[in-house]
């Protein structure tokens, strides 16, 4: 298979994207703030700041919450005086990576961050894609699997909504790529990666864990690289949460989990339309590569994939906290790591017979809302946004 091949997949999202944008920002005249969705509710809730503030120039500030895209907008703009404008101010700044990037990227200019968060994420939806068909091209895998998930919903809506997933998780499939690439001295590249995802957003420690603990053949790294590998992809959080605790005084944690499987989508009970999609699209396909995947680890065809792939499962779907499933664009950001990881393991699924059509059908079933979700109208038809 030519290198080449896997710049395709990587060409076909980023372009899919590109046209996307241009008819939004260019044909149908949306101001980059659009995709912010910054509503008064927050932006309105102190003056501690000059630079967040309404400007009276700018029309389309929602009347009520707005969407979490704002919160990495005002750390962007102020990333001192930002908690007086946020629901949950530990847990917005835990996920710091993003808005200091689009501050950077904006050199310091505020009119220009809005561009610069549209930017890094369309960029990341698309490097993200090249990792990932990288890493399948380097396991005789088609590469163009990867665009299950450079286009899952989760993906699309990051960029459509100026948020941190894309970028965190296109570091993820960075940063294994360049694990199975790295050995030796060329590894600590991989950690230093995934430092920079787990910053990005906290639920991609997933990865660096478990890579830890189902280790590549001992004889191609030293004795003790798993402890060192975790530490350089898990220490900076872990000062920088203690660092946070400490100057927000403990204010805005968030617990995202529940107690009980399945508890955060049943709280919903009777389910609205909006829930049956959550259901079907989310929970249904997650469940079909976590079956997949534990019974490929039953036949002995262990990797780190086939164990990410249920692990994630059990974090954000079965015990994913309500919030998180209030609505689909909720839950389909925190199903992304899923996505990331199934299209990864693929090589190891012993994928033959029913097993085949089993993972066509979740991945199928994963894409399907990407539609209603460009289409907003078709979405209200069918009940599901």
């Amino acid at each position: 298979m030519s290198r080449r091949a896997v710049f395709y997949p990587a060409a076909f999202v980023g372009g899919f994207y590109a046209v996307l944008l241009i008819g939004l920002l260019g044909f149908a005249h949306h101001d980059p703030r659009d995709f912010i969705e910054i509503g008064h509710r927050y932006i309105d809730r102190s003056h501690a700041s000059a630079a967040i503030r309404v400007d009276p120039t700018y029309r389309h500030y929602l009347p009520g919450d707005g969407y979490d895209g704002q919160f990495y907008y005002f750390i962007a703009l102020d990333p001192v005086n930002a908690p007086s404008y946020t629901d949950a101010p530990i847990y917005r700044y835990e996920r710091i990576l993003y808005p200091l990037l689009a501050l950077l990227l904006a050199a310091g200019q505020a009119p220009l961050i809005p561009a610069t968060m549209i930017a890094i994420n369309w960029l990341a939806v698309t490097g993200g894609t090249l990792a990932a068909a990288a890493r399948l091209r380097a396991t005789a895998a088609s590469p163009w699997w990867a665009v299950v998930f450079g286009l899952a919903p989760g993906t699309y809506l990051a960029l459509r909504r100026d948020l941190a997933d894309a970028l965190a998780y296109a570091l993820v499939a960075l940063g294994i790529y360049l694990f199975y690439r790295g050995e030796g001295a060329r590894l600590p590249w991989s950690a230093i990666v995934f430092a920079l995802a787990v910053l990005t957003r906290e639920t991609t420690a997933v990865f660096p864990v478990i890579l830890a603990l189902i280790p590549l053949p001992r004889s191609r790294l030293r004795a003790g690289w798993g402890l060192g590998f975790l530490t350089i992809s898990l220490l900076p959080f872990l000062l920088y949460r203690v660092a946070l605790t400490i100057w927000l005084q403990g204010r805005g944690n968030i617990a995202p989990f529940e107690p009980i499987p399945f508890l955060g989508i049943l709280r919903y009970w009777p389910w609205s339309n909006r829930i049956w999609a959550e259901a079907l699209f989310i929970v249904v396909p997650a469940l079909i590569v976590a079956a997949l995947s534990i019974d490929a680890i039953w036949r002995r065809q262990v990797s780190a994939m086939n164990v990410a792939v249920p692990v994630s499962v059990l974090l954000f779907v079965v015990f994913l906290g309500d919030a998180s499933y209030v609505e689909l664009t909720a839950s389909a950001r925190a199903s992304v790591g899923i996505v990331l990881a199934a299209v990864l393991a693929l090589p190891t699924l012993a994928l033959v017979g029913r097993r085949r059509l089993w993972l066509w059908l979740a991945f199928a079933l994963w894409l399907a809302p990407l539609p209603p979700l460009i289409f907003p109208p078709l979405g209200r038809a069918l009940g599901v946004s």
